[in-house]
């Protein structure tokens, strides 16, 4: 919401829940789409992600896209998980998605707040928290 209060935005929003991480801190690999997906023919799509990890999420949601007729596709996220091989994520992302896909900052801690979640928790919170767990069991 912050993102298209800011932005100049015009065109329509649909907003698609998925899920890949199923209360753990790493990527399954299996994107679940707990939403319907919009007919996107030929329309212009930017998917817009919390954070690209391994690139399921957008590659999913790319070719999803494409399979529906899509005039374009592009993709935009808050943040990039460092991956070991960082190349070949970035090819099989432009395998499905073939506009531009810009990333925020590069990290390497699992996240949470700001509509990141572990276990559900921490999804509201209006700041973003590396997951560690100190002794005191608290976020630090």
């Amino acid at each position: 919401a912050d993102l298209l209060r800011e932005a100049m935005w015009t065109g329509q929003i649909f907003p698609i829940i998925t899920s890949s991480y199923n209360g753990k801190t790493e990527s399954s690999g299996d994107v679940q789409v707990h939403s319907a997906v919009p007919n996107v023919k030929d329309r212009d799509v930017l998917i817009i992600d919390d954070i690209l990890d391994t690139g399921s999420t957008l590659t999913y949601l790319g070719a999803a896209f494409q399979d529906l007729g899509c005039k374009s596709c592009a993709a935009v996220t808050l943040f990039s998980k460092k991956v070991p091989d960082e190349q070949l994520r970035q090819e099989y992302l432009e395998e499905y998605i073939p506009g531009p896909i810009i990333s925020g900052p590069r990290v390497e801690e699992f996240i949470v707040g700001y509509g990141m979640d572990v276990e559900g928790l921490y999804r509201a919170s209006s700041s973003v928290y590396a997951w560690r767990t100190g002794k005191d069991g608290y976020i630090h």
